[in-house]
C-alpha cells in the first residue's frame, strides 16, 4: 500500500530544507503549529518539544509502498534519520531531533490519522500470580544494601575514598546511566560496555581483550562459556566505536549479557572499597570471590525483558487536508539536475 508518512522535526535551519521525488522537508503552517500545541494539552511529550523548539519546527514528509506499517515506518523513519545525521554537520546550535507524533495517509485519502511512535524502549511481560516480581523486588532491595557503600563514595567526599578505584566506580556507573538515557541501543552498548571496561581493566593500555576474558572469567566462574561470550561482545564493540556499527537491534540482544558483567564487576568492586586502592590490586582478589546471590540472579523466566523497536499509540486524531497538501507538493518536485544546486534548498 502507498503512503505518505508526516514527521514532525526540530534543529533544522528552514532556510536549508532539502527534498527529493519521495520525500520533502518543509515549514510549518502558522495553523498546524497552533494544532500540534493543542495536541501537547493531552501529551506532556509534545508540548515539552513545542516548548523547547519555541515553535521552529519542520515537517518531514515520505512516500512509499509496503505491505505492513510497520516495514513503511522503517523505511521512511530510517531516511529521515540519515538527513538528521547529515544536518548534525551543519547545525552548531541545536542537535536535530525527530519528534514521535506521526501522520499516517494510506492511499489517496484526504486525510492523514495522527499517532504517536515509540522507536526504543523496554517492555516485559508480567507473571500470572506477581511472585515472579515479588523475588526480583526483593533481589533488588539485597543489592540496595550493597550499594550504601556505592553512594557514600559519590556523595560523602570522605577522603577514605580518594582512591583509583573509588574513581574508576564513580566514572562506570556515570557511563553506564549516560547509556541508559540514550535513543539507540548501541549507544547504550558503547557507553555500559566502557563502564565494564573501565572496572575491569582500569588504565590498563595494553591486552585489554585478554584481560577482560581473563578477569571475567575469574570472576563469573560459576557460568559458562564466560570468554566465549566475552569474545562476542568485544567484537561487537570494536565494530560499534571503530567503524560506526551502533545501530544494529543486535545491540539490544546483547545488553543482557553485558548488563550482567557489569552489575557484578561493581558489586565486587563495592565489596573491596574498603581494603583495595586500585583496580589492579581488586582483581588480584577475583578468584577467591563467590559473587552475591543477588548479583548472580536472572531475571526470572516469566517476566522476560525485550526490546521494543516500533510501537505505535492511536490518538484518535486526523489532520484533515493533509494528504492533498503532500499531494501538492509532490506533485511539484522534479528531480533536480546533477549540477544544479538548488536542491540544498526546499522550494516548497
Amino acid at each position: 500500500m502507498r503512503r505518505d508518512l508526516i514527521f514532525f522535526i526540530h534543529g533544522v535551519p528552514k532556510d536549508f530544507l532539502v527534498f527529493e521525488r519521495d520525500y520533502f522537508l518543509a515549514a510549518v503552517e502558522p495553523e498546524i503549529i497552533k494544532e500540534v500545541e493543542a495536541l501537547g494539552e493531552r501529551y506532556p511529550e509534545i508540548l515539552q518539544l513545542t516548548k523547547r523548539s519555541k515553535g521552529e519546527f519542520r515537517c518531514a514528509a515520505f512516500r512509499n509502498d509496503f505491505q505492513t506499517l510497520e516495514e513503511a515506518f522503517s523505511d521512511a523513519y530510517e531516511r529521515l534519520s540519515g538527513i538528521l545525521d547529515g544536518y548534525s554537520f551543519l547545525v552548531e546550535d541545536e542537535t536535530p531531533e525527530v519528534w514521535p507524533v506521526l501522520q499516517v495517509r494510506e492511499a489517496e485519502k484526504a486525510d492523514a490519522v495522527i499517532k504517536l511512535f515509540e522507536v526504543r524502549g523496554w517492555a516485559r511481560l508480567h507473571s500470572k500470580d506477581g511472585s515472579a516480581e515479588k523475588t526480583w523486588h526483593e533481589r533488588t532491595n539485597q543489592l540496595l544494601r550493597k550499594f550504601l557503600v556505592f553512594f557514600d563514595i559519590v556523595a560523602t567526599r570522605n577522603p577514605k575514598f580518594e582512591t583509583e578505584l573509588c574513581d574508576q566506580i564513580e566514572l562506570s556507573a556515570n557511563m553506564y546511566r549516560h547509556g541508559r538515557l540514550s535513543h539507540a541501543y548501541g549507544i547504550e552498548y558503547l557507553c555500559k560496555f566502557t563502564a565494564l571496561e573501565g572496572l575491569v581493566c582500569g588504565s590498563l593500555r595494553v591486552d585489554r581483550t585478554r584481560t577482560l576474558k581473563k578477569r571475567l572469567n575469574s570472576l563469573f566462574c560459576r557460568q559458562p562459556a564466560v570468554e566465549k561470550t566475552v569474545e562476542k561482545l568485544w567484537v561487537l564493540r570494536c565494530e560499534a566505536s571503530h567503524q560506526g556499527k551502533a545501530f544494529s537491534n543486535e545491540f539490544a540482544q546483547a545488553l543482557p549479557d553485558l548488563e550482567a558483567f557489569a552489575l557484578g564487576a561493581l558489586v565486587f568492586a563495592l565489596d573491596h572499597v574498603a581494603a583495595v586502592r586500585t583496580t589492579a590490586e581488586l582483581w588480584t582478589k577475583a578468584s577467591e570471590y563467590v559473587l552475591p546471590p543477588e548479583a548472580a540472579m536472572q531475571r526470572p523466566a516469566e517476566t522476560p525483558r525485550y526490546a521494543i523497536l516500533s510501537a505505535f499509540l492511536n490518538t484518535g486524531l486526523e489532520w484533515k487536508n493533509a494528504g492533498r497538501i503532500a499531494d501538492a507538493i509532490f506533485a511539484k518536485l522534479q528531480p533536480p539536475a546533477a549540477n544544479d544546486s538548488s536542491r540544498s534548498r526546499a522550494t516548497t
